[in-house]
């Protein structure tokens, strides 16, 4: 018998429904099983073979004549932890959800928890996020970070309307500061240098590689080992998942960063470059930039600040705007309208290399004194 195409989950919202085993020869449909979310457990609601049409057939008929839900499940979601642990298992089940945004998801849900957690769904109002915000940003979050948790909780309810847990009433975030918490400034070469004195281990592999490919943070902190051909001085970025923005490029690195990374890897070279877990390497590596920078009494710049100031360069040096977009992996329009920082220095510089104002000896016109009467 022909292996059979596993069929996609169906998500009813507050009912998933998976296929679990495949078709045998006495059973020629999948097996699926129907679960919701109460208090953040699973429990199973509906199995049965069938199609995938006739299982989502049935568990819809089902939830139309109040079957798969008791009063019991209803009473247990009564507080803000309640409906966030109930929708955050739900989110888990989604095969459309990507791995990034889950954790998100889960960071966002304990930090709201812990603030919101013990008020009542009835009690929630605009007032109780602002508390919320104003007692975040008192504790030195950022106002972006902020955001998203008011984000999360106004989706969390919105999905809660839709079940019956949460009244009818549009629960909408409340303003926050735009400017970022951390200026988005640009270095300099020697505030690069200064912060490198202040860094060892991969915090400063990472910023090496960063101002030497001015790659973004997650392609760099994604590089494993095989993406690297040290004996050609050749990096290979956006290869994996959390690094494929814009699609992969092969990029030359100097010597002295190849010697870097020769050193790095005296052991066994597998695995990832940096450290084995890349996404919690992008998320703290602004800290330890900071962190170097104060002590190095630098301005603080992140670690996007350093693809802007591998931007600049390019750009001052090299003059091939499809060059230093190529180099960067992006556009030459998101390079002038996101990264270029154009300062005074390259005015001028601009303007003694278009040599503006200066009119060449042999095409001065001498004027001759006015002699005679004056116009009338």
């Amino acid at each position: 018998m022909a292996r059979s195409k596993k069929p996609k989950s169906i998500d009813l919202g507050a009912v998933h429904v998976r296929p679990i085993r495949p078709p045998s020869k006495r059973c020629p449909e999948w097996y699926w099983r129907a679960v919701c979310y109460v208090n953040g457990k699973e429990e199973t609601v509906w199995t049965g073979r069938a199609s995938r049409e006739e299982a989502e057939r049935v568990v819809v008929a089902k939830m139309a004549g109040g079957e798969l839900f008791t009063d019991k499940g209803t009473e247990e979601i009564t507080t803000a932890k309640d409906l966030l642990e109930c929708w955050l298992g739900a989110q888990k089940e989604r095969e459309d959800l990507a791995a990034n945004t889950y954790r998100s998801y889960h960071n966002a849900c304990a930090k709201l928890s812990k603030g919101l957690g013990s008020v009542q769904i009835g009690a929630m109002h605009r007032g109780s996020l602002e508390r919320y915000r104003d007692q975040r940003l008192r504790a030195g979050a950022a106002p972006s970070t902020v955001r998203l948790e008011l984000r999360v909780l106004c989706i969390a309810w919105g999905w809660g309307q839709d079940l019956g847990h949460c009244p009818s009433v549009r629960l909408k975030p409340p303003k926050l500061p735009k400017q970022p918490r951390y200026s988005r400034r640009t270095p300099t070469r020697g505030d690069v240098a200064k912060v490198l004195e202040q860094l060892e281990g991969w915090p400063r592999l990472a910023v090496l590689l960063l101002y030497a490919t001015g790659a973004r943070p997650g392609e760099v902190t994604h590089l494993r080992w095989e993406d690297l051909d040290l004996e050609r001085g050749l990096v290979h970025l956006g290869r994996h998942d959390g690094a494929r923005k814009t699609g992969e490029r092969i990029l030359p690195i100097r010597p002295e960063i190849v010697r870097a990374l020769e050193a790095w890897g005296q052991g066994e070279r597998v695995g990832c470059v940096l450290r084995d877990e890349p996404d919690t390497a992008t998320s703290v590596l602004g800290h330890w930039i900071r962190r170097a920078a104060k002590r190095a009494e630098v301005e603080p710049f992140s670690p996007m600040g350093l693809r802007r100031l591998a931007e600049d360069e390019l750009y001052r040096r090299v003059g091939d705007p499809s060059a230093a977009a190529r180099f960067l992996g992006h556009s030459p329009r998101m390079a002038m309208e996101h990264y270029r920082r154009v300062n005074a220095m390259d005015l001028r510089q601009a303007m003694e290399a278009a040599d503006l104002g200066k009119v060449p000896a042999g095409e001065v016109i001498e004027l001759r004194p006015r002699t005679g009467t004056a116009h009338k």
